[in-house]
């Protein structure tokens, strides 16, 4: 009868570090996209700067977010805002708007998979 409540007791723990990572990752996306959403539609003199502040925060958080997270996904978030950056500072309009649009689209696959759906469970 022991073995069933120390397993109990690992399968709560186990459910319980899952749905801390969950929120972790979840919180730490949500910032992210707000600040992706703040960028402007158009790069001006602060862009850069505000895409540092977003390369800064993946950095400080790709450990974390390593945990269940795919590297590629995490890479691509880091190549489109170094695209995003490089257009910013070569004043490209359209290359800018481009990548800022699948920035956002890609910091919006790093939480799909933390999510609880049936897509997800199967």
């Amino acid at each position: 009868m022991k073995s069933v409540w120390l397993s109990f007791g690992v399968l709560l723990l186990v459910v319980l570090l899952v749905l801390c990572n969950a929120g972790y990752v979840n919180h730490t996306v949500k910032n992210m996209k707000r600040m992706a959403n703040d960028l402007p539609l158009s790069p001006d003199s602060g862009t850069e700067a505000q895409l540092d502040n977003i390369l800064r925060l993946l950095d400080s958080h790709e450990a974390g977010l390593g945990l269940s997270v795919s590297f590629p996904l995490i890479d691509r978030v880091r190549e489109l805002t170094d695209s995003a950056r490089a257009y910013a500072q070569t004043g490209d309009k359209a290359g800018y708007a481009s990548s800022r649009a699948m920035l956002i689209d890609a910091i919006s696959d790093l939480n799909r998979l933390e999510k609880v759906t049936v897509k997800n469970i199967m």
